[in-house]
């Protein structure tokens, strides 16, 4: 089993808690609105916040032999949910994690989350991730970040079609099968 592979199963786990209140029907409304390009940018995120999911997403699901987040389009996505889909409490507390990100970047390296090269991304991720912590802290942000990242990357058309190749609707109809099975 390869990353992505690892990556795909888990992303049903992920994606539940990473979209909140949400309900299924609303995810996927939100998945096809960006996916579709009808999408304000930099709507719900501010432009240096957009740059920070962008610095994540493309730190948790890199380009390899297959497009990595940012070339679907995730970050967009992620805009797209705090614009759109967040209450006022959800959005608050995202966008106060993201800029505690950056902060906590800055901090550490002496420069922001985007200016810093992958592999100072990579450690702060690996510092970040899998710890519970309050609604705005840096790790509790990272993971709905990365829980967003792995929801917007599966839902995307291009992951769909190009990568995975499922099928709209799987399976095979036969309807012109004489009645008695012969």
């Amino acid at each position: 089993m390869n990353r992505r592979e690892m990556v795909s199963w888990l992303s049903s786990f992920a994606a539940t808690s990473a979209l909140g209140r949400l309900t299924e029907a609303d995810r996927l409304r939100a998945a096809e609105t960006i996916h579709a390009g009808a999408v304000r940018i930099g709507a719900g995120l501010s432009g240096r916040q957009l740059a920070v999911v962008t610095s994540l997403a493309d730190t948790i699901l890199p380009p390899s032999d297959t497009p990595g987040a940012v070339d679907v389009g995730v970050p967009q996505f992620i805009d797209h949910l705090v614009a759109d889909w967040y209450d006022a409490t959800e959005r608050t507390e995202l966008l106060g994690g993201i800029d505690a990100i950056d902060a906590l970047a800055k901090r550490r390296l002496g420069k922001g989350l985007v200016e810093a090269t992958s592999q100072e991304r990579n450690a702060i991720a690996a510092d970040l991730d899998g710890k519970k912590d309050v609604a705005e802290s840096p790790a509790a942000t990272f993971a709905k970040i990365k829980g967003l990242t792995v929801y917007g990357y599966f839902t995307s058309k291009r992951v769909q079609t190009e990568i995975l190749k499922n099928p709209v609707i799987p399976g095979r109809f036969d309807g012109c099968i004489p009645a008695g099975g012969r």
